[in-house]
């Protein structure tokens, strides 16, 4: 059959034609309506959105009074005055050439169609055959388009742009159509509800104008229904507690309140178990539980303390606290952050989980001690050595050199009454070389397999004439250069394992503090303390040599003065010595030593000396480290993480323009004495830091280089059990 009107062919069931909208004479349109809309829209992500913010607009709308329908029907319910359900198809309709029976079933038993518009909707055959389909029930008087995103010519399909009429002399021809289109694109945002109720109009058959007018008025009643039940409530409450009768759940949501400000104070500190522990305890035990009344700044303390979203401004989050009940001495960590030692005053050294601060080994100092009565904890030093080991070491005959793995707790291998002057690890963490003193004034050295205990090499001086101390003295080992370098007052003594021989090295004139080789140089950091100085105006000593050394001069050589620091409180001021150090090798540019001196950074070429980078800080500088940043081309960008005794956690860009960039750097909540840097599995930096003012304390800090695109909102039950997780591995 084809239209009386345009001769367009027509379906069997239609009662209007698809092309130029008029009715079929002899067909009624169907009154059954058991949907306010059916809404059409291709399966896109943005589509899908529009739909779903349409869907719910028309669903929750409730009509004011005075608008009607222009039909009414069972769509406008006698409670609440909804205009009813809309039919969203929410899966890909099958490769068929028709509309399932279901779809031309609720085409024809809705009020309206909605048709979600995009740059892509042209291409859907189904969105054309539900716009047919539709008009052939309806008419196209009733079809709604919205715009989710593109433009009107690119977005509307084309059969709404059009429509047969008949021109001045009669003729049926295609004449361009004006459908109505609400415009929900994103940037559009402003005004998304005035297009939703524009809507709304449409499928009412109002005015829009009208509609707005009316909603207006009942927003404003509603204002002043709720300021007139607020003061109502207020005197309510104000009459419970003059009668001191305060309700059971407002006790609770109180106690959530106080218990939601303590884990934010935990996590201030640092405390981040803890603070989990605390959030939990605030809320109740699932989303569906009534034990306890949900209390948002619960559930905000939570999300804080599990640190799941995102924060562009602050990229340093807390970890955890590793706590001991003596004061610690002394730490080490592991190269990927896996577990932490301590050793404290009364000489236990305690390995902790580095993730979350379990305690998981103690060893007493005094079961390796041959005299333990006159045991001393400032004779002995723990040192890091590959992923899973550590060592201890003593410094005097009433001891010896231990090797233990960390996570189990297990003695590796043991020297009884061996005393190391100094030790130090290799790059790559698998060997150590141990340098000993002995009573003549001759200098060991010992090449050590940290796992095993093997001697790979071995090495000693004539006698030099020097004692040996109570004390650990500087020292460094490249085993890719195969050199091992101790300090020797105001020389530097190299042992060159390839040929067996040593010789000194001068690199400043003052004592050696400090000793860093690596990548074909020795770099080192004098100190002298001038008589009659009262703490200030310390001199201090930079300078390298190529490798292997020999007693020439150095390749360049600096010196200046710094200050002693001091920070925290007037009440309880902590002051840090920030001796001279040669903190860690950086490739910027070229390669380079970050070098620390009281308040001062500086970045000195190895080759030359030139200074690449300078900072001068409010606090002294405690440890420095290089991160580099595995998307750049060698020497071409490196950062340096560092930590200062005023509690600054900081990090800088090397070779770039802009060295400081926003979210970089963190105020701890203690002032600090020493620091440690682990890169975690995950490729995020840890920063560990042992409190000043708190001294059975180590901060732990991991930067994570998230952005807004990875947010992702999770309900009150997985936030729940995320945190149980995060507890049970802790």
């Amino acid at each position: 059959m084809n239209c009386p009107h345009c001769n367009s062919p027509l379906p069997s069931e239609a009662s209007y034609c698809s092309r130029c909208g008029l009715g079929i004479p002899g067909r009624n349109e169907s009154t059954e309506c058991a949907y306010a809309a059916f809404i059409s829209y291709r399966h896109l992500p943005r589509d899908t959105e529009v739909a779903q913010q349409v869907q719910k607009a028309i669903e929750t709308y409730r009509l004011p009074r005075g608008i009607v329908l222009k039909q009414q029907d069972d769509l406008v319910t006698s409670v609440g005055r909804r205009l009813g359900k809309c039919f969203r198809d929410e899966d890909e309709l099958a490769a068929s050439h028709s509309l399932p029976e279901s779809i031309k079933r609720a085409l024809a038993q809705s009020r309206s169609l909605i048709v979600i518009c995009s740059p892509r909707t042209h291409e859907s055959i189904w969105v054309q055959r539900e716009i047919e389909m539709f008009a052939t029930f309806h008419g196209r008087e009733r079809i709604i388009c919205v715009l989710a995103d593109g433009d009107t010519a690119s977005s509307i399909p084309l059969r709404l742009k059009t429509r047969l009429q008949p021109d001045a002399d009669g003729i049926m021809r295609e004449m361009p159509a004006e459908p109505l289109a609400a415009d929900l694109r994103p940037d559009s945002k402003p005004k998304h509800n005035a297009e939703l109720l524009r809507t709304i109009a449409a499928i009412i058959g109002c005015s829009y104008d009208d509609l707005c007018r009316r909603e207006q008025s009942r927003r404003r009643k509603r204002l002043v229904i709720g300021f007139l039940s607020t003061v109502a409530l207020a005197g309510l409450l104000c009459a419970l507690v003059l009668q001191i009768c305060v309700a059971q759940n407002n006790a609770k949501e109180a106690e959530s309140l106080a218990l939601a400000a303590q884990s934010q104070e935990q996590l201030a500190r640092g405390e981040r178990m803890q603070a989990i522990e605390t959030a939990l305890s605030a809320l109740p035990s699932s989303g569906s539980s009534a034990d306890r009344p949900l209390v948002p700044a619960a559930q905000q303390a939570l999300e804080d303390a599990l640190t799941i979203y995102p924060d562009p401004y602050n990229k340093w989050r807390p970890l955890c606290t590793i706590d001991t009940t003596n004061p610690i001495k002394q730490f080490a960590v592991s190269p990927a952050g896996t577990w932490v030692a301590t050793l404290d005053e009364a000489g236990a050294v305690i390995t902790f989980d580095g993730k979350t601060g379990r305690l998981l080994h103690t060893i007493d100092l005094r079961d390796f001690s041959s005299d333990p009565t006159n045991f001393n904890v400032e004779e002995w030093t723990i040192v890091g050595a590959g992923l899973d080991t550590f060592l201890m070491a003593c410094c005097t005959d009433n001891g010896g050199i231990v090797s233990v793995n960390a996570l189990e707790g297990t003695i590796l291998w043991e020297e009884k009454g061996a005393c190391a002057t100094s030790i130090a690890v290799s790059e790559d963490g698998y060997y150590c070389a141990i340098f000993t003193i002995t009573p003549d004034g001759t200098i060991l050295i010992g090449i050590v397999d940290v796992e095993t205990g093997e001697a790979v090499g071995w090495g000693e001086t004539e006698k030099l004439g020097y004692r040996r101390g109570k004390s650990f003295l500087p020292s460094c080992f490249s085993i890719e250069s195969g050199i091992a370098a101790l300090c020797a007052d105001t020389s530097v003594l190299c042992f060159n394992l390839n040929n067996d021989d040593y010789t000194f090295a001068s690199l400043g004139t003052n004592h050696v503090w400090s000793l860093l080789a690596g990548g074909g140089f020795l770099a080192a950091a004098s100190i002298d303390l001038p008589e009659n100085s009262g703490g200030l105006g310390l001199i201090y000593e930079f300078g390298a040599c190529a490798l292997p050394a020999d007693s020439g001069d150095p390749l360049w050589h600096i010196d200046g003065t710094y200050d002693i620091t001091s920070s925290g409180p007037p009440e309880d001021v902590v002051s840090y010595h920030g001796a001279p150090r040669v903190q860690c090798f950086t490739q910027a540019t070229d390669l380079a030593v970050a070098c620390t001196a009281g308040q001062s950074l500086n970045v000195l070429s190895c080759d030359g000396g030139k200074e690449l980078y300078h900072e001068e800080f409010s606090g002294s500088v405690v440890e420095v480290t290089s991160y580099y940043h595995s998307g750049c081309e060698p020497k071409d960008r490196d950062t340096l993480i560092l930590v200062t005794s005023d509690g600054m956690l900081n990090m800088r860009a090397i070779g770039t323009a802009e060295a400081v960039i926003d979210g970089w750097d963190r105020q701890l909540p203690n002032r600090i004495d020493s620091a440690g840097f682990a890169l975690g599995a995950e490729g995020g930096m840890i920063a560990y830091a042992h409190a000043s003012d708190q001294t059975t304390r180590i901060l732990a800090y991991q930067y994570a280089n998230d952005s807004e695109d990875d947010e992702r909102t999770l309900s009150l039950d997985e936030l729940i059990a995320r945190a149980h997780e995060v507890l049970e591995d802790s």
